[in-house]
């Protein structure tokens, strides 16, 4: 029989999940979990934020009200500009849909990290600076002491360890240049991650999006989940893509066709539709067969919701 505080918990995750379902995982139970049995909302181009006046945003709110509102991964384009570190999405064209100083960014995960002590983040970069460069962003932003780095075995921390020795955030980057004097903390995503094609058209070409980067043999899965179309991000369109029943159902064919958990559910308006919801069900899952079950008694139980049955 539970005892007093164990009924406490459980009832304070229960309502947790009902308030916030991505940002409840150390009250669920997760500290013996590693890092890579786990699932995480991710937000492309994070820094494209319609709020702060980018256009052809792929967000609506700022990176703080990202992670507070359960974002735990973030996609962030890196370039120089006049010998400093700006993030902005693409060259030329870039600079005149949006540009701001990396510290925009990267301040605002320091002062999180600080006021959330059970919170984990990822941070991965598609980046065209040299690498030192971001090391000294990390650095500035007084992140360094938050950033892990492998185990000497190769395998990912469990969260509780992360939690434990205050090692919680993530860095990767798709550039790593060879300079072994760089921190074993700046990791480069093509050597642990995979992901599916970042290109679709539509919501329904998402069903069909097949591996793109990195290997299969890697141990995370980043699910490309969202929708670029000529003009780029559609918010309608991301409202349909992150409704809670359509991200089951794809997460979930997803996971029995590649035989992986998604890590990283990567998705534009982040708070269009519902993929939080999709997110801590994918987290609940044993494997992909009781997962793919749920999806389909998820998708009755949110359609009932919807319907005020």
């Amino acid at each position: 029989m539970m005892n007093f505080r164990s009924k406490v918990v459980r009832l304070l995750a229960c309502l947790a999940v009902l308030v916030c379902p991505v940002a409840v995982a150390r009250a669920i139970g997760d500290d013996a979990r590693r890092y890579d049995d786990w699932c995480w909302l991710c937000t492309h181009n994070a820094m494209s934020v319609e709020k702060e006046g980018w256009k052809l945003a792929n967000q609506s709110e700022p990176v703080r009200q990202q992670l507070d509102d359960g974002v735990r991964a973030l996609m962030l384009d890196l370039w120089l500009q006049d010998g400093k570190v700006v993030v902005r999405h693409g060259s030329g064209v870039g600079r005149m849909l949006g540009e701001k100083p990396v510290a925009h960014v990267l301040d605002p995960v320091a002062a999180f990290l600080k006021d959330e002590p059970d919170a984990v983040v990822t941070l991965i970069f598609e980046c065209y600076v040299p690498s030192r460069d971001v090391v000294t962003a990390i650095r500035d932003a007084g992140l360094e002491p938050y950033c892990v780095a492998l185990e000497e075995n190769g395998q990912w921390p469990t969260l509780g360890a992360m939690r434990k020795s205050g090692k919680r955030l993530v860095v990767m980057s798709d550039r790593v240049d060879p300079d072994p004097e760089l921190p074993a903390w700046l990791m480069k995503v093509w050597d642990h991650a995979w992901e599916t094609d970042w290109q679709a058209s539509s919501v329904d070409a998402l069903r069909t999006r097949m591996p793109r980067r990195g290997d299969q043999e890697n141990e995370l899965f980043i699910l490309n989940h969202f929708v670029t179309t000529v003009l780029g991000a559609s918010k309608a369109a991301a409202k349909r893509a992150n409704d809670a029943v359509f991200v089951r159902q794809r997460a979930a064919a997803a996971w029995q066709s590649f035989g992986q958990r998604p890590n990283f559910l990567v998705v534009d308006f982040y708070d269009a539709g519902d993929p939080g919801r999709a997110v801590a069900a994918i987290n609940r899952a044993k494997d992909a067969q009781q997962f793919a079950a749920a999806a389909l008694d998820g998708a009755g139980e949110d359609r009932q919701t919807k319907d005020g049955n």
